[in-house]
C-alpha cells in the first residue's frame, strides 16, 4: 500500500506473451520493449545481486519495491527518455 493505493510489480515473461497471443485488441510489444523486458529478466535472476537470508519459522520479511526495484537516483541524459507506463 502506497497512502491509500496498492502497488504492485508483478513480472512473468510467459504472461505477457500468453496475454499477447490470447488477447487480439491487447497492443503488440515492440521490439525495443521486449529487448527491455529480456534485459529486466536478466538483471533480475543475477546471483551477485540476490538477496539470500535464512528465517525461522513465522518470520515474516517485508520489502519496500517502491525502494527496491523503483528506487534510483534521479540522472539526466541527452538521449535517453524515462517512459512509465501504468
Amino acid at each position: 500500500m502506497h497512502g491509500n493505493e496498492l502497488r504492485c510489480c508483478q513480472y512473468h515473461q510467459p504472461f505477457y506473451n500468453d496475454a499477447q497471443k490470447k488477447i487480439p485488441e491487447l497492443p503488440r510489444f515492440t521490439p525495443q520493449q521486449i529487448e527491455a523486458l529480456e534485459l529486466f529478466e536478466q538483471v533480475s535472476l543475477r546471483e551477485d545481486i540476490a538477496f539470500e537470508t535464512k528465517v525461522k519459522p513465522g518470520s515474516i520479511i517485508l520489502i519496500n519495491n517502491e525502494e527496491i526495484l523503483h528506487g534510483r537516483t534521479s540522472f539526466t541524459h541527452p538521449k535517453i527518455k524515462l517512459f512509465v507506463i501504468y
